[in-house]
């Protein structure tokens, strides 16, 4: 079957599930994976059998429901491969946004980063690129997100000490005041918000990471308000993805601490998505 004819047998099948956007996104993600090439220059391309087997495997779990991105093990984000599974949250493009904006807002280049709850590693991972000199520590309470991480780190040519920590613990509590930078995008959806989430995120993706604990949305930021003012050197700063139905409420948690000049920034789609906070 030459990529011609494959491609329409995959739109065929996937306009039955999805919208024709969401089907030519999947369609080029599909070949992608298969060919390594998009677009498939070469008219003569063939999709061999092996291949055949291997995308009706790949169809046959996205229009079951599941994420294209666990399906076919990996995300791009800012330019990198990152490998992805149900142990960790897939990477949005907004949290995307993160990195650049503190490259952008920050005076001083950190010698020390810490990410707390690093899932896939996406963060930890873009600023040790960003800021290639600083030592960069990220934890997480899951050891498979943890091993994902590391598995990033070293696809993408990173150094990072990934360790084991509960933000719930009070040890988290009790660290050496060390970081210049401390980033963290924490579970932050409450249980009322799920009704209106996507299938695939609440079936598939982990709710540890996705929702915070006792149905309080601010749970995580109080931890990490507490953590940054006791971990944080002199002058340095907190960033942080934030649930925007609560930037307000995440700002005066800064505030109340005594940190100072705390600001909320939006996302491209105009959300107020991101907290600064510098000590």
């Amino acid at each position: 079957m030459n990529v011609h004819e494959f491609r329409q047998s995959l739109e065929l099948s996937l306009l039955t599930t999805f919208d024709p956007g969401e089907t030519q996104a999947i369609i080029r993600e599909i070949v992608l994976h298969l060919t390594g090439e998009w677009p498939p220059y070469a008219p003569e391309l063939c999709i061999n059998d092996a291949q055949q087997k291997e995308a009706e495997l790949i169809l046959s779990r996205i229009l079951n429901g599941e994420p294209m991105q666990y399906v076919l093990g990996k995300v791009l984000f800012r330019g990198m491969d990152l490998l992805v599974n149900p142990a960790v949250l897939i990477p949005r493009p907004e949290t995307a946004e993160l990195p650049d904006l503190i490259r952008e807002e920050i005076n001083v280049r950190p010698e020390s980063i810490i990410d707390l709850g690093t899932g896939s590693g996406c963060l930890a991972i873009s600023l040790g690129k960003i800021f290639p000199a600083a030592i960069v520590r990220a934890c997480d309470v899951s050891l498979e997100a943890l091993q994902t991480a590391a598995d990033n780190a070293l696809l993408n040519g990173v150094r990072i000490d990934f360790f084991w920590s509960d933000m719930n613990d009070e040890e988290f509590l009790k660290a050496e005041k060390k970081y210049d930078l401390i980033v963290s995008n924490p579970p932050y959806i409450s249980s009322a918000e799920a009704a209106g989430m996507d299938r695939q995120v609440l079936e598939h993706e982990p709710h540890l990471a996705l929702f915070a604990p006792a149905d309080d949305p601010l749970h995580f930021y109080r931890r990490i308000a507490v953590f940054a003012l006791g971990n944080l050197r002199e002058q340095g700063s907190v960033w942080l993805e934030i649930n925007p139905l609560y930037a307000d409420e995440t700002s005066q948690i800064f505030k109340r601490i005594g940190m100072q000049d705390v600001r909320i920034y939006s996302d491209l789609s105009g959300k107020d998505r991101f907290i600064a906070a510098w000590i």
